[in-house]
């Protein structure tokens, strides 16, 4: 097994599902900064882009629980760009990919962290982690 649903009762609407899998992923991200912090890495701000970042909600969960500022990036394809990006330092466009880069960069919205919000999913986070560890080891 890689996955599970827990707590599904009769009441549990598809809202409350979609829900779960928005915190979940939370929570992961949660994991994740644990991991780079307990190898030394300094985490000040994370940059978000993509469409998970068009939800200021769940934008706003993840920066609660990360308890670290987000900001959103002003680019809507920022992979293509960064190919771009480096075509145009292949050419001669641009000196190099730090100079090409600041002429795009921009942010479109900044987040900073509820550390009382975070709070009221301490509980469900400590079951999550449990539930996760006890899925990898199945």
């Amino acid at each position: 097994m890689r996955g599970a649903l827990f707590g599904l009762t009769l009441a549990t609407s598809q809202i409350d599902i979609v829900r779960g899998f928005m915190d979940s992923i939370s929570y992961d991200h949660v994991n994740t900064l644990s991991l780079l912090r307990e190898q030394g890495v300094k985490i000040e701000t994370v940059k978000a882009m993509g469409g998970g970042s068009r939800s200021v909600w769940w934008t706003q969960l993840k920066c609660d629980m990360m308890g670290v500022p987000i900001e959103v990036i002003s680019q809507p394809e920022p992979g293509t760009l960064g190919a771009a990006l480096l075509a145009g330092v292949a050419i001669g466009t641009y000196n190099n990919i730090t100079e090409a880069s600041k002429k795009f960069a921009g942010v479109t919205r900044k987040y900073g962290p509820n550390l009382e919000r975070a709070k009221l999913h301490q509980e469900k986070l400590e079951k999550y982690r449990h539930s996760i560890s006890a899925l990898l080891t199945m």
